[in-house]
């Protein structure tokens, strides 16, 4: 393996719960040692909260976020998006944003509004029936507006995003602008948005918490630990010390 991606929510952290310090330092060795692989975020989270994750991390490989849309280059401190994220795309994000506060927040209280997304639009909320009656209205006002939009949840959140722009499409241009090809990438993820990049990667990885789903995919490891205990140990299986 030449690259190892981790998403973060599920992975390295845990929504809601405070980091686990020790753990996240003991990656942060891990990827520091030696001849480590390099390792690299590929997450559905913002940009701010993904260079923050990059930095506690101190990660030299690109740090993708919003599913593979932006590419943070932190060695070079600077932003590149994928070239499928058009006018067009952006245009109907206008429209989705729009509907979000007028309609979707004021009518579902507990909501609170995932900012800082470009091509995404978003909600976070704890209980899993409130997110689930969101994701409902959602796919409702998608339908109707009829541009290429899917709506995509985890038990804390309702995205609304662009159907060309998943984790599993970016790897692509992951690989152009790291020059290394999805063969030969590993991945770890959790939950089912995370399906179709495990499908392509040389190696696919979950840890022990994931969806029961994604845990039953063909040529998956399963690790033993759950969260960032779990990317460790599949990145130890990479061929890190």
């Amino acid at each position: 393996m030449r690259l190892f991606l981790s998403d973060i929510d599920g992975c390295l952290s845990e929504p809601y719960e405070p980091y686990d310090l020790a753990a996240l330092a003991a990656v942060r060795q891990a990827t520091e040692a030696p001849g480590a692989v390099p390792f690299a975020l590929l997450t559905g989270r913002s940009f701010g909260y993904t260079e923050a994750v990059a930095q506690l991390l101190a990660l030299a490989a690109p740090a993708f976020f919003e599913a593979g849309t932006g590419a943070f280059l932190r060695a070079e401190k600077r932003v590149l998006w994928h070239p499928a994220l058009t006018a067009e795309v952006e245009a109907a994000m206008v429209e989705v944003r729009a509907w979000f506060f007028a309609a979707l927040l004021p009518s579902m209280p507990t909501l609170a509004f995932d900012y800082g997304k470009r091509a995404q639009v978003g909600a976070l909320a704890p209980e899993p029936a409130a997110v689930e009656a969101a994701a409902v209205e959602a796919r409702a006002f998608v339908a109707r507006l009829g541009a290429p939009l899917r709506v995509f949840t985890t038990p804390v959140s309702v995205d609304v995003v662009p159907a060309a722009l998943t984790k599993g499409a970016a790897l692509a241009w992951i690989a152009e602008v790291t020059g290394v090809g999805a063969y030969e990438m590993a991945f770890i993820g959790d939950s089912e948005g995370d399906a179709d990049a495990l499908r392509a990667v040389g190696r696919a990885f979950a840890p022990s918490n994931a969806a029961p789903a994604l845990r039953a995919l063909p040529g998956i490891t399963v690790t033993a630990s759950a969260r960032t205990a779990g990317v460790l140990e599949a990145y130890r299986a990479c061929g890190v010390g």
